[in-house]
């Protein structure tokens, strides 16, 4: 043991003397929080950013500015209108949100300057931003020129969103390829048809049936919406060991 211990004090490099000073003397560029988060907004896909513009303007195109005519004809209550556009909305945030791992991109993002768990967050909480601003604002056009109120619209817009969103997290984290994809569009799909086609017909519950589904509904997509970023974010720290060894 004692020639072990002197081979190892013989062979050990010395330890750095001033080494903190030096590094806090290098020219490093540093980011405050704020500025680090929009530095990632550049990396968010542009198809984001349309699809929400999109759906905006069609709501304030259907809520406002359509004639009375075209609502009438079309024969369906506006807030389930405006409730069938957020599906397409979730499936473009879950894909964003589930990227890195869909491209094979974890461990290559784990050896950038930034920690991926930083990188993930940033963009999430970017996501989270436009996504939360585009249903708020739905929200409130909907409580403003619909007789629902402002209470049901935003039930009835977050369920489809939320229900969405949640099947999307879960196929992309479970899948990784384009299956994920595949099951994300016909998700949204199937569920604004849905939206559109029962009211449309006069297929609807009784008001405090609806509510409950809706309820139920949301607390389902948010459940699921959360197991997934768990997953997502246990997957990150995982690769992110990887990248320092």
């Amino acid at each position: 043991m004692k020639v072990k211990k002197e081979l190892y004090e013989a062979f050990s490099p010395p330890k750095p003397k001033g080494r903190d000073g030096f590094l806090a003397a290098l020219p490093y560029p540093k980011l405050s929080f704020g500025g680090f988060v929009l530095s990632q907004v550049r990396y968010i896909r542009k198809r984001l950013w349309f699809a929400s513009a999109v759906i905006l303007l069609a709501a304030v195109l259907y809520l406002y500015l359509a004639p009375r005519k075209i609502i009438s004809a079309i024969n369906l209550p506006a807030v389930w209108a405006v409730s069938s556009m957020t599906p397409f909305l979730a499936m473009l945030t879950a894909a964003e949100i589930s990227r890195s791992g869909a491209y094979g991109m974890t461990e290559l993002e784990a050896a950038c300057r930034f920690s991926l768990p930083q990188l993930t967050g940033a963009r999430v909480l970017i996501i989270g931003t436009v996504s939360f601003g585009v249903t708020a604002l739905l929200t409130a056009l909907s409580g403003i020129f619909t007789s629902a109120g402002v209470a049901k619209a935003a039930l009835y817009i977050l369920a489809p969103f939320l229900l969405v969103n949640g099947i999307s997290l879960a196929a992309h984290t479970r899948l990784r390829d384009r299956d994920g994809s595949y099951i994300s569009a016909a998700t949204a799909v199937a569920v604004s048809a849905a939206g559109v086609i029962f009211p449309g017909r006069g297929l609807t519950l009784p008001e405090s049936a609806l509510n409950r589904a809706c309820m139920l509904i949301c607390a389902v997509g948010a459940v699921s919406m959360i197991i997934s970023m768990k997953k997502i974010m246990g997957g990150i720290d995982i690769a992110a060991r990887k990248g320092q060894l």
